[in-house]
């Protein structure tokens, strides 16, 4: 096959798969409804710390853990979520939501977009770890 085919076969295979995820929605965002869903997020990252309570944000971006360790953060990234304990951490409204400083080096920093009803909550509830 001719390169000039090749790179035009490659690069409608690739627009035709971004456009079957858009419309099938498995690019979308992942959101936390349940505390159920949260608390699998944690489990997978964290399998031997048991969790004692969830507290969901009203977007559904993330949700604060209660577990037999200590508090921890459960978020979206993408269609997949990740999982941090917060024991140390520093919180700081911000516009639109609140920033996490962790004492992770691997995740030094969190931004969390949060409603204004969230914000002073969470505020208080990390603050207080």
């Amino acid at each position: 096959m001719p390169l000039p085919g090749l790179v035009t076969l490659v690069a409608l295979s690739v627009a035709g798969t971004a456009v079957v995820m858009q419309v099938t929605g498995v690019s979308r965002a992942r959101r936390f409804t349940t505390a159920e869903a949260a608390g699998r997020v944690w489990l997978r990252a964290f399998p031997d710390v048991a969790v004692t309570g969830v507290t969901l944000c009203r977007s559904g971006q993330a949700a604060l853990i209660a577990s037999t360790r200590g508090p921890g953060l459960v978020r979206s990234m993408g269609t997949n979520g990740s999982a941090c304990f917060l024991t140390g951490a520093t919180v700081l409204p911000s516009s639109g939501g609140v920033t996490l400083h962790l004492p992770d080096d691997s995740v030094p920093r969190v931004r969390l977009e949060l409603e204004p009803e969230d914000v002073a909550h969470w505020t208080q509830r990390i603050g207080s770890c």
